[in-house]
Order: C-alpha cells, then structure tokens, then sequence
C-alpha cells in the first residue's frame, strides 16, 4: 500500500467537526476480496444487536492478518506513526465552520503498535496484557503521564439486519476514529454513518449519549466499498450507525482508533 495512492481522493467536512473521507482507499477487487473472506470467518464476538467482531490482540485476529494479505495490508498501513501523523495533520487543518475546535493538550511523541485494549473474555490469554491495562487505568493521572503513548486498536467486523448504535461519541481516550467500509449498501438498505451537530454552543465533557433533542443530524455518508473515514473523537464528536433494514443486506467494514493510554485533554477554542 503506498500513501499517495490510497490518500489521494479525499472529501472534507469541515462542519460540525473535522471529518476526511478517502474514496477508494480499497479498489474494487480488494474491497471484493476482503468481504467474501470476512463473510466467512470466525469471529471473537457478537455486539450491538448483530454486529460480529475480530479484535485485534486475539490469537483469531493474529492467525487472520497472517492468512490474509488484504487484511494485513490494511494492518501495517494504518498501524503506522507516520500515518497516524498525517491525519492529524489533516484534521487540525481543517478550518470549522463550527464555532468550536479543538486541539490536544497531552498528545504524546511514543507509539505502540503492539499494544491493544484489553477485553475481558477475549484478551483472557493474555495476562501481562491485562495487568497492563488495568495499571494504566487505575493510576493517577499526573503517574500516568510519565508513561503516556498511544496505540492503534482495530476490529474487522461483518453486520446484518438488527445491527445498530445509538447516537454517541467514543470514549474520553480516543483521539481519531476510522471506519473502512468494505462493501456497498443501497440507499434503502440503511447502515450509513450519521453525523450529529451539538446544538449547545458549549461542550460538556461528561455526555456521550445526548438526548436526541440536544443534537442536529447534519451528514449520512452512505457504505461504499473500499472509502475510509477518519474523524477527530472530540468531545462533541457525535455520531451513530444508522440500523440495517433489508433482511439481506450485509455491512463488512474495519473499525478502530488510535487511542490514547488515559484521557485525552482537549482544549476547546472559539473561532
């Protein structure tokens, strides 16, 4: 995978938060690929209504990344300093229409591409993992700093009728958000991503369910195979995946962030 290929069809949203959407991220023969091969696999979890899950940090995601190039390619491209770099770099040029941006105070100069969040029943092999996990957060803040990184964590998922999320935004640690859509989905067939506006000029760091009247639906970008979306995960960051409707529709798309070890601190400016 080089960069200027993948990165070079490229849509801004630059309202209500800083959004990027590469068309063609994926061509139409690997996007073909990768969807008959997750449509097939096994999987480490069933959530949201229907959604079936491959963690990475599982030996299932570890033997699948080595069996399968397309996923493994999409790995070691987005598992990547440099990549992640340009996004934020992308992102923050972003200039909002919105009458709020912001930007991170913590953000720390170590990554660690081997390093996953722990969920328990999945992650239960490994121990050092979950000890780990658990000592980032349980100490202090001011402690945790002398050790800050960040991490890239990844799903490979694959959803049917039933799969849904209520509008939110993701947790305190995340710093950008992605989704690689692997298949298309028609018009009435649902599964767009929804883009939420906060109707309150300021923030409040400690909502991520808002009350549906507290928000504005500004953009669905429909499922297209092979286009990725990369979004800031601020604290107004509101989004939802809208429900699967055809009984024979189906949703093969990646899923993940790059995360911090504790809290982002975001330092909310006006414009």
């Amino acid at each position: 995978m080089t960069s200027k290929k993948r990165l070079s069809n490229v849509k801004v949203y630059n309202d209500p938060y800083p959004i990027l959407e590469f068309t063609n991220f994926l061509d139409i023969e690997e996007s073909k690929n990768a969807t008959d091969i997750l449509k097939k696999s096994i999987f480490d979890e069933m959530k949201d209504g229907g959604r079936k899950n491959i963690r990475k940090g599982s030996t299932n995601f570890n033997d699948f990344i080595k069996k399968n190039k397309v996923f493994n390619d999409i790995y070691n491209f987005l598992n990547n300093k440099g990549t992640f770099e340009y996004f934020i770099k992308q992102l923050k040029n972003i200039p909002l229409q919105s009458s709020t941006k912001y930007e991170i105070k913590n953000l720390p100069k170590k990554f660690k591409p081997d390093f996953y969040e722990y969920k328990r029943g999945i992650h239960k092999h490994n121990f050092f993992q979950r000890l780990k996990s658990f000592m980032y957060k349980k100490l202090p803040n001011w402690f945790q700093n002398l050790f800050n990184f960040y991490f890239f964590d990844l799903i490979f998922c694959y959803a049917k009728k039933g799969y849904v999320t209520p509008i939110h935004r993701d947790k305190n640690s995340r710093i950008i958000v992605f989704l690689l859509y692997l298949n298309d989905l028609n018009e009435n067939d649902g599964g767009c991503l929804e883009i939420y506006k906060n109707k309150n000029k300021l923030s409040n760091y400690k909502i991520v369910v808002p009350d549906i009247k507290d928000v504005l639906l500004k953009h669905k970008i429909k499922p297209e195979a092979g286009k990725l979306i990369i979004f800031q995960s601020n604290p107004v960051s509101f989004h939802k995946a809208e429900s699967i409707h055809n009984e024979l529709a189906e949703r093969a798309f990646c899923y993940g962030s790059y995360t911090l070890n504790n809290d982002v601190e975001w330092i909310e400016k006006f414009n």
